[in-house]
């Protein structure tokens, strides 16, 4: 038996030389069998996206689209009409002030510059139109599903800090018990029953005055697959707002035959690179034996070892350096109990269009929020401080302050109450370089600042 070769063995040499045909016929079978089940995945990837709100949106018909935006006067709905001289995806009330109620999506006439990924809904009150109506999409639910997904938020912008409620509903006649409302803002996150013909609403409503406000629908996903049998129990959430997103596996036996579809195939590639690299498929396929390994720390496609990462590559603090979702100048500090004046300094500056990073608006969803922070003020080159005695004794707004100096970003205090900075604030951002606010008008100060901002962006 000394001296004979197996057939293992002489595999491996063949393998080693470089002589194995790279393609025998059961190399072929095997090789094809594993791109069918990767195209087959395909397919469930796609049925898995969800539609995004957004995407719904007609652009020049209402209704184009499977949604149709409408106002709402207790139980009557009508349709809004298409605003041609506001431009693409404009749909409001002729002959009303600004055409409101008015929904749309994108830039703002003027080319103002607002969120191209968000819809805004403006509802109407008595103090300007003479009416009082609610802001409402609607959509029909697909017949092949009998539950749906509905994530996303909504926060409320403007000049003005004049509520707005914003509401969920499924039913034309359900207005009034919402599965979901909010007053200013949050996040939602619904499973919802539904049975074929059922309508899903989003509604915006003002609860004061509608002068210089608007309702922003951000990042709404809707997600319908089939469960169980189709018809079932009334539509009721097992979700709320601001709660994290549950687990997208459900437990047996209310499995999705999706799912199960995925597990087979993910197991059937798995069997498969398992025979190929037991029989030394792979090698072969590749036309070679196995390349040189690379040193311990050493990037095989590059070389350069790990010591060799730049600290801009790996970003300040240990967290990896992002990019905003969109170039910006100026990142705005300040205190959620002084939101409202935050979003005022907001508008004005994107109005002259100087481009603002202020949260939580341009957090991405999933994204980690100090992380996201920590990122936007690397990038920014000027940071406006709203202070006051809430800010002044917030621990967050002491800590983006403190990032910003070590980045040498431009700091401008905005002084709206009349309160001696603390200790850690005075010695972060001094005392000769406060704009003060203390008087009314408020918009008269946010235009020096808008000018002051202008002025220290061109000096950079």
């Amino acid at each position: 038996m000394i001296g004979m070769r197996t057939p293992g063995r002489r595999l491996t040499n063949q393998i080693r030389r470089g002589t194995l045909p790279v393609f025998s016929p059961a190399r072929k079978g095997c090789f094809f069998l594993l791109v069918l089940v990767g195209v087959s995945l395909l397919p469930s990837q796609v049925l898995a996206t969800p539609v995004l709100l957004l995407d719904l949106m007609p652009k020049t018909v209402n209704g184009e689209n499977g949604a149709f935006l409408q106002s709402r006067m207790g139980s009557t709905y009508n349709d809004l009409e298409f605003l041609q001289n506001s431009g693409d995806y404009w749909f409001g009330t002729p002959g009303t002030p600004q055409g409101k109620p008015l929904i749309t999506r994108g830039v703002f006439p003027g080319n103002v510059p607002r969120d191209p990924f968000s819809v805004y809904a403006f509802p109407s009150n008595v103090n300007q139109t003479g009416f009082k109506a609610d802001a409402v999409i609607r959509w029909k639910l697909p017949k092949t599903g009998n539950r749906i997904r509905v994530n996303g938020y909504c926060l409320r912008e403007g000049r003005n800090a004049f509520p707005i409620r914003f509401y969920i509903y499924l039913g034309s006649g359900s207005h009034d018990h919402p599965l979901w409302e909010t007053v200013n803002g949050g996040d939602f996150n619904l499973l919802l029953n539904y049975s074929a013909g059922d309508e899903i609403f989003f509604g915006a409503e003002c609860l004061a005055e509608d002068i210089n406000i608007r309702g922003r629908w951000e990042n709404v996903t809707l997600d319908a697959f089939s469960e169980g049998p189709a018809g079932g129990a009334p539509a009721q959430p097992t979700g709320n707002g601001n709660q994290a997103p549950p687990s997208p596996w459900p437990a047996f036996p209310g499995v999705p035959l999706l799912y199960l579809l995925i597990t087979a195939a993910v197991f059937a590639c798995g069997v498969g690179l398992f025979a190929a690299r037991r029989y030394g498929m792979i090698p072969a396929l590749l036309g070679n034996g196995p390349g040189p390994v690379p040193a311990p720390g050493t990037s095989r496609e590059t070389g350069k070892t790990s010591t060799d990462v730049t600290t801009a590559e790996r970003g300040s603090g240990d967290i990896p350096a992002k990019r905003s979702p969109a170039h910006h100048d100026v990142f705005i500090c300040y205190s959620n109990h002084d939101k409202p004046v935050a979003d005022a300094i907001c508008a004005h500056l994107e109005a002259h269009a100087i481009r603002c990073w202020i949260a939580p608006r341009d957090v991405l969803p999933g994204e980690d929020f100090p992380e996201s922070i920590i990122g936007a003020i690397e990038e920014s080159r000027v940071m406006v401080l709203v202070f006051s005695s809430h800010a002044n004794s917030s621990h967050h707004v002491l800590r983006e302050l403190t990032k910003a100096v070590s980045r040498g970003v431009i700091i401008i205090p905005f002084r709206i109450e009349d309160v001696l900075p603390s200790r850690s604030m005075e010695y972060l951002i001094g005392l000769p370089h406060w704009l003060d606010a203390l008087t009314p008008p408020l918009e008269a100060h946010i235009e020096t600042l808008v000018r002051t901002v202008d002025i220290f962006l061109k000096k950079t």
